[in-house]
């Protein structure tokens, strides 16, 4: 019976690392996400630390959003809003769709959009 339960668990453990390995966009990368946030342009408009005060930002018609407050996201602040996001853009609103980037990265790219919530979070609350 025991051995029984160690071979479900390892059975377990291998499916859970091949899902891992197929499915890395589910966790993402922050180190991954902020090199594709600066290549793509994203802190033109909404600035090195996501504040929406990017030197793009200054002639923009409509503000870019301030990644520090999740609350304030229009479409949802979950990694899966985010991730749809970028993969459509925003109409009327100078937000651009990142349709040409992978799902890994736009994934990638939305854990390092949720890094900097969680940072601003951290320092407003030491």
């Amino acid at each position: 019976m025991r051995n029984r339960s160690a071979s479900a668990i390892a059975a377990a453990a291998v499916a859970a690392g091949f899902l891992a390995c197929k499915r890395p966009s589910a966790v993402g990368s922050i180190p991954a996400g902020r090199s594709l946030y600066h290549a793509n342009g994203c802190a033109a408009c909404h600035g090195l630390a996501g504040r929406g005060d990017g030197p793009a930002a200054r002639g923009a018609v409509v503000r870019p959003r301030d990644f520090s407050n999740r609350r304030d996201f229009r479409f949802g602040h979950t990694l899966e809003d985010i991730v749809r996001t970028l993969k459509t853009g925003i109409p009327a609103s100078g937000m651009p769709t990142y349709s040409y980037l992978t799902s890994d990265e736009r994934g990638d790219l939305a854990v390092f959009i949720v890094s900097l919530a969680d940072s601003a979070k951290a320092e407003r609350n030491p």
